[in-house]
């Protein structure tokens, strides 16, 4: 079996995670297979999700504010923070802990070194009550 995490671009924001079997590959994915809905209002345009198996979380693009949102397996926003770019439409993790963001508008792939290590400083109990800092590339 797997895990497929999708991103409701439109209103309502949300993230869905749906359950498949890959020995009985269907056509489509019914409603059947939604395992669990996590709405977030507020954030607006997500656009799309990746899983960080180094963190064991999921990154989410919400591009109308230009943020990277860190949620847990839960569905919980623990991190959010700024992002370069004018319309992010994909996001990745390098082997390297770069950061990687597709934007439509610029018509650009950008590179972000270390992002890695500053997300899993964000998540430390001790990480500081401040904004975080921006990523940049």
């Amino acid at each position: 079996g797997g895990t497929l995490f999708l991103v409701h671009q439109r209103a309502p924001a949300m993230v869905v995670r749906a359950a498949f079997d890959l020995s009985r590959v269907a056509d489509t994915l019914g409603a059947d297979a939604v395992t669990a809905r996590w709405p977030l209002a507020g954030r607006g345009d997500l656009t799309d999700v990746t899983w960080a198996p180094e963190l064991g979380r999921l990154l989410v693009l919400a591009d109308k504010k230009d943020r990277l949102l860190v949620l847990s397996p839960d569905g919980h926003v623990q991190a959010d923070v700024k992002i370069p770019g004018r319309q992010q439409e994909g996001v990745a993790l390098g082997p390297d802990g770069s950061l990687w963001l597709a934007d439509d508008q610029d018509k650009s792939v950008l590179r972000i070194d270390g992002a890695l290590a500053v997300v899993e400083k964000l998540l430390q109990p001790e990480a500081p009550a401040s904004p975080p800092p921006p990523l940049v590339g």
